[in-house]
């Protein structure tokens, strides 16, 4: 009988995995991002401005939903009422009296009503901060940095604002 190297380990490592799967899935674990949506919920109208209306449909979709052209045709709209972007300094450099460490601020406040005319989210308030230090020798980079952190802010707001819509949903 001829044993093939390696295949006990395979199995064992195989087997590992599959259970693990079938744990973190009883325990309902879902990567970061993953929604699920009810069927009644699949098209939503994004009243809001165009990155924000981006990043909404990038998680509604991951929910089987999907971004409906008019408001007349969704089954659901979200509206941004605002959005804002602040910016405070948490600390100063001692030597030159400038900014060295900055706190970003991004406040949006929506609501989602449904096609029936009911307010699934009355008008509600979500903030998102982030810190970042100030490099005056990169000032280029750390202006991109700074974009970058809005692009990021906005995600994770949009991600808020799905994953409110689902637990108002009872999804």
């Amino acid at each position: 009988m001829t044993s093939l190297p390696g295949t006990a380990a395979t199995w064992r490592y195989a087997v590992i995995a599959v259970l693990a799967a079938a744990l973190l899935s009883a325990c309902g674990f879902r990567p970061r991002g993953s929604v699920s949506l009810p069927e009644d919920f699949r098209q939503v109208y994004v009243d809001a401005p165009l990155e924000v209306v981006d990043a909404v449909g990038i998680f509604l979709q991951s929910g089987g939903a999907s971004l409906a052209d008019a408001s007349s045709d969704a089954d659901a709209v979200i509206k941004v009422r605002s959005q804002a972007y602040e910016e405070r300094v948490l600390s100063v450099d001692a030597s030159t009296g400038k900014g060295r460490e900055f706190e970003l601020l991004y406040t949006l406040d929506f609501s989602v009503r449904m096609k029936d005319g009911t307010l699934l989210i009355p008008p509600e308030h979500v903030v998102v901060r982030r810190r970042y230090v100030f490099d005056e020798t990169a000032v280029i980079g750390a202006n991109q940095n700074v974009e970058a952190l809005q692009a990021d802010m906005r995600r994770d707001a949009a991600e808020t604002i799905v994953r409110m819509t689902q637990a108002a949903l009872g999804a």
